[in-house]
């Protein structure tokens, strides 16, 4: 695993050209509510640096993750796409950490979702 900053993330967004981000509530760290599922493929994404925001954007609206303290980018890619999760937080205070999974679908990974 390779911990990024907000450039490094976008670097890499720009070499591997994702045909879409993936939202889906399943991946997410403590997502244990069965009841509610939600998947969301996003064809947009846009950077802020000031502050740290990491913008999804789609016809039906936008995800936005504000606050992006680092973001670690997964090794285990061969099944689903590259992996990243985005740690959010405030930047004095650890305890309030919250960690969001992202999938980058590129073109090579479409056959096997």
């Amino acid at each position: 695993m390779q911990v990024l900053s907000m450039t490094g993330f976008r670097k890499i967004c720009e070499e591997i050209a994702p045909a879409s981000f993936i939202y889906d509530t399943e991946n997410q760290p403590g997502g244990t509510n069965k009841d509610a599922k939600m998947v969301m493929r996003y064809s947009d994404v846009a950077f802020m640096l000031n502050p740290n925001r990491i913008c999804f954007k789609n016809d039906a609206g936008t995800l936005c993750l504000n606050r992006v303290k680092s973001i670690r980018c997964h090794d285990n890619t061969e099944m689903v796409g590259q992996v990243f999760s985005i740690v959010c937080g405030n930047a004095k205070n650890t305890n309030s950490d919250v960690s969001y999974t992202i999938i980058a679908d590129t073109e090579k990974y479409q056959s096997k979702l």
